[in-house]
């Protein structure tokens, strides 16, 4: 199905005329928007396509400011570890100056190493973050291990229940995500 989207949004933006452009930009939007929360529904319930993108919406909706704040920090977080793989890189490569092979190894091994080690790091956040709001959206409530949390400072605020899933994800019974 997302690559029957994809190609779809290529098609409209092949135009060379400005609604187009602009027609093709919110339906990325759109998608995007509808399929954030994708993998938390698949994973915790076994959806139809339609329910699967409902209910991602719709998780969506509820959390779209602490979606936006929670990303936004873990992205901030996986450039800084980036940076820091590609500033071990240039180090290395100073360090091992005219060492010729081993230089260039090294430098690989090290910079290259801790900045893929980055850009993992902050996708396992990602999908950690994602499903924890997910749960948070349909719960109400954090869940297990995110009880002394308070999310709701990056952009919202929700109050405690049980909510759909009834308790059975780990939800602490109070606090904010």
């Amino acid at each position: 199905m997302a690559a029957i989207v994809g190609v779809v949004i290529r098609i409209i933006e092949s135009e060379d005329n400005i609604v187009a452009q602009i027609v093709a930009g919110v339906f990325a939007v759109a998608w995007s928007v509808m399929t954030y929360f994708v993998v938390p529904v698949v994973v915790l319930r076994d959806p139809s396509v339609t329910e699967m993108l409902k209910e991602s919406a719709s998780a969506f909706r509820d959390t779209w400011g602490e979606s936006i704040g929670a990303m936004g920090t873990i992205d901030i977080v996986t450039t800084l570890l980036a940076l820091i793989g590609v500033g071990l890189g240039a180090l290395t490569f100073i360090v091992t100056a005219g060492m010729g092979t081993v230089q260039l190894l090294a430098t690989v091994l090290i910079g290259g190493s801790t900045f893929i080690f980055g850009l993992l790091f902050g996708k396992a956040l990602s999908g950690v973050a994602k499903t924890a709001l997910f749960v948070y959206a349909t719960e109400s409530t954090a869940p297990e291990y995110f009880h002394d949390m308070d999310f709701s400072e990056f952009g919202g605020d929700k109050s405690s229940s049980t909510g759909r899933f009834g308790g059975r994800l780990g939800g602490s019974g109070g606090g904010q995500i």
